[in-house]
């Protein structure tokens, strides 16, 4: 059993099929741009493909070109996105934690000095002493 062939919409078909074209050209290229700078990147050394983000090692304008271009193409579902869309965010919110928690130990041994006397926090040194005493 065939079935019967749709015909084309009779109101205006030319320039319903530019326009649709002309969307799939915007966007086609609004995403193929990153990529062709991406390549660039890559062809210079500045592009670490095995993680798909700058290299750790770029620094000044070539790190923020590459920042930017890797801006580009994360999208919210990224692991990066939590942390500011950075490439190796989760290193450095690690080391930040890492050092936040040594941090708040320095932060509360100061205060604990500060605030509680010397003779109850030392009390073996302060206890009296029994140099009289013999001991047997």
């Amino acid at each position: 059993m065939l079935a019967p062939r749709l015909k084309p919409s009779g109101v205006f078909p030319i320039a319903r099929a530019l326009s649709i074209a002309s969307q799939r050209a915007a966007s086609h290229s609004a995403k193929v741009n990153p990529f062709v700078e991406i390549n660039k990147l890559a062809a210079e050394g500045k592009w670490d493909a095995i993680n798909n983000c700058p290299k750790w090692s770029l620094t000044g304008e070539e790190r923020e070109r590459a920042n930017a271009i890797y801006a580009k193409i994360i999208t919210p579902e990224d692991n990066f996105y939590a942390y500011g869309g950075q490439p190796y965010g989760p290193y450095v919110y690690l080391v930040s934690r890492v050092a936040l928690c040594f941090g708040i130990i320095f932060v509360g041994c100061k205060i604990y000095e500060f605030v509680v006397p010397e003779q109850y926090r030392l009390k073996i040194k302060y206890a009296p002493k029994h140099h009289a005493e013999e001991h047997h």
